[in-house]
Formats: C-alpha cells, structure tokens, sequence
C-alpha cells in the first residue's frame, strides 16, 4: 500500500495528466460491481453490455453508475454533450438531446469524461481535493483489512479521474489481498500506465507478493526504464496543457529530470549543468542514495507561481509525492528545492521520513552554497541575522522542543525555524560533523530516536542542553565575511545573486555605471573581461584588481539573447 504522506513542501501542487478512460461501472447497493457498455439507462433501469451477454439492473438497486460522456467544444465558449457517431478526417458526427449535429472536425474540439450518477438519478460531483480525502479514507479502510470498502471508495474515484495514481495502485493491493491475482495485475498495470512507477517501493510492498509470479508483474518489472520514460512523456504532456506556448519543455533522459521552464534554451543548459554538478557533489558528499525516478522542475512566471501559491510568501516548494519542484528562481531558491529532491531520493532508499528541521536544515544549509575541490560548501546568508537577534533577545527556540516540533508548528514561526534549522546545520558543518551527523542519523540512531536528538549528543560528544549553550556562543560571534570594495574604489552599481552557473542582476543602481551601459534587472552575466564569474566574491576579486575609469567587457545573456556590454567603472563613494 502507498499512504499518502504529509508533505514537507508548503503546499501541494497536484498535475493531472490526461484521462484514459476505461469501460462503463454499476455499483449495486449490495456491494457488487458490473463493468461493460452503458446502452441504455433511465429512471426504471440500466442496461449494460458485458462480454457475457447483456444485462438488466433496475436503478432501485443501483448505488450508483458511471457513463462515458462526450463533449463537443465550439470555440471559446459553447459545449453540447452527447456521443460521437460517425468521424473521418473532415467532419465528426454528434447525437445530443437535441438531434444528430454535424461540425467541421477542426473547428470542434472532443472530450471524454465519466458522468457519475446516482440509482436515484442525481450526479456524483468530485473535486481533485475530495479524490485526495477519500484516498486517505482508503487507506485506512485497508489497513483495517477492509478491503471491499475501499475498493468500493476506489472505483467512483476512478470513474471520475481514472488515471488516479494512488487510487490504482492501492486497489491493485487491495485486490492481491484479497487473492484476486488478475485483478489485482490489471490494476497495477493500470497504475504504472497511469504513471505510478515508484518500483522500488513496488518491490519492498509486502501486499503485493502474492502477485510477484504473476506475468503481468514480471514484464512491469522487466521494463521498468520504458514505463519510466513514458510517465515522463506523459508529465510533459500535462505540463504542456498546463502552461501552453512560452516555455521550454524538456525530457533529460540521461539525468533523469523533466523541464517546463519560462528561460531560454541558453539558460536552461546553463541550469542544466549547474543542478548536474550540484547533485554530484551532494551524492560524493552527502546522501548516498540516488533518486531513481524522474524528478519535474517547473521554472514558471511570477503570474503563473502565484497560481500555484497565492498569497503565501514563498520563493517555491517540492513535492515529493509528485517529485515536482516549482520556483520561478534560478538562484538559490532552485538550490533549495533542489536539495530536498536529492534528499527525498536518498531518504526514500532508506525508507525514512526525516523532521522537517532537519529536511529543511539540510536545504537552506546548501541554498547558499559554491562548489570546492568537488563539495559543497555553504558560505553565510540573510538567514544569520535572523537567528543572531534571536539569541540576542533570547528568543530562539530551546533545542529539546525544536528537534520535536510537527511541520504544522514548525511553519507558525518559519523566519526564525528556518534559520536555526540553517545553522544547526551550519555549525556541524564549521566543526567538520555535517557528514558524520547524517551517516550517524541515518544508519544508527533513525530507527531509535527519529528526531535527531540522540544523533545530535553522538557525534558532538554534548549533552543537547550543553549543545545548545555551545552553539548560542558561535552563534553570537559568527560574521558574514563579505568582500568589499573600499571606499574610492571601482563601483559598477549592481546587486546580483548566484545563479545558473553565473550572476543574476537582482537591482541597478540609478544613474550608475551599470545603469548608463545598459546593464538590466534577471540579466546574466556570465564572465568579464573573458572570466567566468559565479559569486559575489568572485565579482569582488575582479574590481579589486582595477581602478575607477577602468573599461570592462562583461558577457550577458537577456532572455534568448547573448550580449557584450562594456562598463566604464564609476568610484565607490560609501
């Protein structure tokens, strides 16, 4: 069985693919299920056509059946519904209430969905969110051995979102417990086409080992890259209806990733490395597990993130169930999420859900973070001010509570939760105990003490009391060792952030040297004067080594466009 997880990502986004619909169903108030082709039904009685033969069911017994129904759509604006009789390459022919119609195929657009009805004759309305509650219910019901129960759940899930990943899959193994093999093979196969294909988790479900011999099972198991990469075609399918024309789409089948990005193609490569590179030093470094399922990076417009958020202030989110990763930055924030996806891939191995301290410990640890000798190595960010007027003021949160606190409690006070879980991490780090923390976590003490307590005491020798006093002292006296250009030095006029493998333009100074040569706000540059720049610091280093007046040439890429813009350097007055 697979149950649906509270996720660590601030929300959930759910992409639906497309429909693939399947034979028509009856529910009989007594608990039994008839599939075939509805021909005809009314208020007395429902007709069906079975491979068996045809049969009669009169709505007095019915729960509740569900039709295949079409919908012709005419422009923008007008829908009739009914059945597509006859179809060729010029026109389509549709039966409705109202007569047989005739439209020009290309003018009509034709889409299946499943009326659910009622014996009583009253439609069945589902929402995607009612779909998600009744799976949990679901869930439960099996776990209570209740199996017809939640198949019976199942089935009008899937009349209305037939391709309902979680709700296949857990019926095939409500089915194999039941010791119905067939079924239970159908509805896997149904699952995997749908686009389930966490096989690893397939392969350790005990609920299903009654159907490991079964053909169906072995050529599922035997082709597993194929299903693979055909959920990811189909990913991209639903992306592409989603976000329509504008973006990049993508399938990287060598790095496992699938892209729906509002960047140009030079920025997406440029990403493409920069996330490559990443990963690799994550898995050299610190999470030994590669994820072994396609991973989804959606980089969309600010209008089309807050569809996905809202109000909510948030820089994006990765939700493992999906293993979607949105955010509209190519910075940190991508960096950020992007260590939760490595990290679920390496917890999801183990068979482990780690506390969001230490998930989210992990992920702003390496937000900011540059690439040495192969390793990740985070540098100083915002986050330090945060939590150094916390333990100012002594307002930060006592370890012993910390390492217990529930997401839901955690996200009532994330400025400051964020930025102890920060530098947490950041301190075993600095001490050289980051790795030996998570190895000792993971391997040792999970199974234990799952919040991270005892791993903690281990592997700094401190009792967490002693800890806490330990790291409040560091804490006081860490500072941010920024480089920067005295006063009377060179001055460009630009804020710029990390990202895609160079420096993001984040603001420019009015009437500066930068704003006088052009230089605009999500500009990338990339090298000066023919050398690559990637930090903050590196950009530092290379005014330090030139004077005011000096002419530099820095290579820029704005949108599709790659750009040589020369700046006269100004003189820093502050």
């Amino acid at each position: 069985m697979f149950e649906m997880k509270k996720t660590l990502a601030l929300m959930f986004v759910l992409l639906t693919v497309g429909l693939v619909f399947g034979e028509d169903l009856v529910r009989t108030k007594d608990g039994k299920r008839f599939s075939g082709e509805i021909i005809k039904y009314d208020s007395k009685v429902v007709v069906l056509k079975t491979k068996y033969g045809t049969i009669e069911i009169p709505t007095s017994d019915i729960e509740y059946f569900g039709k295949e129904v079409c919908r012709a759509k005419i422009g923008k604006r007008q829908s009739i519904e009914g059945e597509v009789i006859e179809e060729n390459n010029e026109q389509i022919r549709f039966r409705t209430p109202y007569g047989e119609l005739v439209f020009p195929k290309k003018e009509v657009e034709i889409e299946k969905f499943k009326r659910v009805t009622k014996g009583t004759g009253e439609d069945i309305t589902l929402t995607e969110q009612d779909a998600q509650q009744m799976n949990l219910q679901a869930v439960n019901l099996l776990r209570e051995k209740k199996y017809d129960e939640a198949l019976k759940i199942y089935d009008l899930i899937l009349l209305v979102f037939p391709d309902d990943e979680m709700a296949l899959y857990n019926a095939a193994c409500a089915f194999a417990l039941k010791g119905e093999g067939d079924n239970a093979a159908e509805y896997l196969k149904r699952a995997v086409l749908a686009g389930y294909v966490d096989f690893a988790h397939m392969e350790k479900d005990t609920d299903l080992d009654s159907i490991r011999e079964h053909p169906v099972y072995k050529e599922i198991m035997e082709h597993k890259a194929d299903y693979e990469y055909k959920a990811a075609c189909k990913r991209l399918d639903s992306l592409k209806k989603r976000f329509g024309e504008g973006y990049l789409y993508e399938i990287d089948q060598e790095r496992r990733l699938i892209f729906a990005t509002n960047t140009s193609k030079e920025i997406l490569e440029r990403l493409k490395n920069v996330l490559v590179e990443y990963a690799n030093a994550q898995w050299n470094y610190l999470f030994k597990n590669k994820p072994i399922y396609y991973i989804t990076i959606v980089l969309p417009t600010p209008e089309d993130f807050r569809k996905f958020v809202g109000n909510q202030p948030i820089g994006g989110f990765y939700n493992p169930a999906s293993r979607t990763l949105v955010t509209p930055s190519i910075g940190g924030a991508l960096i950020h999420e992007f260590t939760h996806a490595l990290h679920w891939g390496d917890m999801s191995a183990r068979g482990q859900t780690h506390p969001i301290w230490i998930v989210e410990g992990l992920s702003t640890c390496f937000e900011s973070s540059e690439i040495k000798d192969g390793k990740p190595t985070p540098v100083q960010n915002y986050r330090l001010s945060v939590v150094q007027q916390a333990v100012a003021s002594g307002n930060f949160i006592p370890f012993e509570k910390f390492v217990k606190l529930s997401q839901p409690q955690y996200m009532q006070n994330a400025q400051l939760c964020y930025a102890m879980s920060r530098y947490i991490m950041f301190y075993l780090w600095k001490n050289d105990l980051l790795v030996k923390f998570y190895k000792t976590y993971t391997e040792e003490e999970f199974n234990k003490d799952p919040s991270g307590k005892s791993a903690l005491e281990k592997v700094t020798g401190k009792k967490l009391e002693d800890l806490q006093k330990d790291w409040v002292d560091w804490v006081k006296n860490e500072k941010i060792d920024a480089k920067r250009v005295a006063k009377g030095g060179p001055f460009m006029g630009i804020a710029t952030d990390s990202a895609a493998g160079g420096l993001q333009v984040i603001q420019v100074v009015p009437n500066s040297p930068a704003a006088k040569a052009g230089i605009k706000p999500a500009d990338l540059i990339v090298s000066i004067d023919g050398q690559p720049v990637m930090s903050q610091t590196q950009l530092v280093e290379i005014l330090m080594l030139h004077k005011p007046g000096d002419v530099l040439e820095l290579d820029v890429i704005r949108g599709a466009e790659k750009l040589k813009i020369k700046i006269e350097l100004g003189t820093r007055e502050d």
